[in-house]
């Protein structure tokens, strides 16, 4: 699931993941660049969670992941978005 959020968050950033995680590798936090971005940093939380949340149940409707891993990743959601915005 992480991976999975620093996709969608590299997305919203116009960057590749490759390059998100070279920026913190560098020691750069998530908001700080969504910000540099002109992304508040609530606005940067509500849109991947949003988009994170599409897709999920994108993958639910097209019969990807059962309903049991959906709402397994729904509950999950929160608590990794909160790692990722810590990153």
């Amino acid at each position: 699931m992480l991976n999975r959020l620093l996709d969608h968050a590299a997305s919203l950033l116009g960057l590749t993941l490759l390059e998100l995680k070279q920026y913190l590798q560098d020691g750069d936090h998530i908001i700080h660049i969504a910000e540099h971005q002109g992304i508040a940093a609530e606005q940067f939380r509500e849109l991947l969670c949003h988009n994170i949340s599409l897709t999920l149940k994108e993958e639910h409707s097209s019969g990807k992941i059962t309903q049991w891993q959906y709402d397994q990743y729904i509950d999950m959601l929160d608590e990794q978005l909160q790692l990722i915005i810590a990153l």
